[in-house]
């Protein structure tokens, strides 16, 4: 059995009845890429991964801004409280402060629960100091495009 049917019998037990339909990573994509006007995803199994060690590609995922075609918040999920603490924290330099900030939006994402949570994958990426432009997105992979030698 795999976690799509377990979890699909477990929604079956309150009322809920899914259709499983695996899909490779070009096609997932291309499913969850579209604005909510045209997307037809109710619920998906997916994994996320930060490419640092900090909260800040993991919560960036769950802004406004960061929904179809412009990002991976594949649930539409939008809290304007949330986007003020997810740019409160990543602008400040205090970590004390930094943490509160995002453990505040981590707090009411985890109440509105627009995902059901399985566990959280930890990935990290590391490059030479020399290179800049480097960026960790929120499902764990890198865009390293835009990469050049500091200057």
């Amino acid at each position: 059995m795999t976690i799509a049917q377990a979890i699909a019998g477990q929604l079956r037990d309150v009322g809920i009845h899914l259709v499983i339909e695996p899909l490779d990573w070009a096609a997932y994509l291309a499913s969850i890429d579209q604005p909510e006007s045209k997307n037809t995803n109710e619920l998906f199994l997916d994994a996320i991964a930060s490419p640092d060690l900090t909260a800040f590609p993991i919560l960036l995922g769950f802004t406004c801004g960061w929904t179809p075609p412009r990002g991976q918040n594949a649930e539409f999920y939008c809290d304007h409280q949330v986007d003020q603490l997810v740019t409160s924290g990543a602008t400040q330099p205090d970590p004390r402060k930094q943490d509160e900030a995002y453990g505040r939006a981590m707090r009411i994402i985890w109440h509105d629960a627009p995902r059901i949570w399985l566990w959280t994958a930890e990935q990290a990426i590391a490059y030479a100091s020399d290179v800049t432009d480097i960026w960790g997105l929120p499902n764990g992979e890198f865009d390293a495009i835009y990469a050049r030698p500091v200057q």
